[in-house]
């Protein structure tokens, strides 16, 4: 027992620590008009910088859209002495999303904003 119970400890050390990140869709939306301070503030650093020549700048981000969809399922069990038959509704989660540029104005006020909200990684 002595030599099981520190396995077991380290089995649920290993896997309490084990996670799947999935992306973070921020649900502020942007919106023109802000500055670069409020953009980095609300949304984080962007993926990329690029810079014009009249001093512009697109930020680009993440941007897409989620949608939840309901899957309903039967499962029927049987034994010799009775049947059950269980009814339910599973929901799936999807998300998809493609880097995008926000245009800051030489300014540093946001002009142009894509569709679909930031989605961090």
């Amino acid at each position: 027992m002595k030599t099981i119970l520190p396995l077991i400890l380290l089995v649920i050390l290993v896997t309490g620590c084990s996670t799947t990140s999935e992306p973070l869709v921020i649900d502020t939306p942007m919106r023109v008009g802000m500055t670069r301070e409020e953009l980095r503030a609300k949304f984080g650093p962007p993926l990329r910088i690029e810079r014009s020549n009249d001093g512009a700048e697109n930020w680009y981000y993440n941007f897409g859209t989620q949608s939840t969809s309901p899957t309903t399922f039967t499962e029927t069990t049987q034994t010799p002495h009775e049947k059950t038959v269980t009814y339910g509704v599973s929901y799936g989660k999807s998300l998809s999303y493609s880097e995008a540029a926000v245009k800051l104005s030489p300014l540093g006020k946001i002009e142009t904003v894509p569709p679909g909200k930031v989605v961090l990684p």
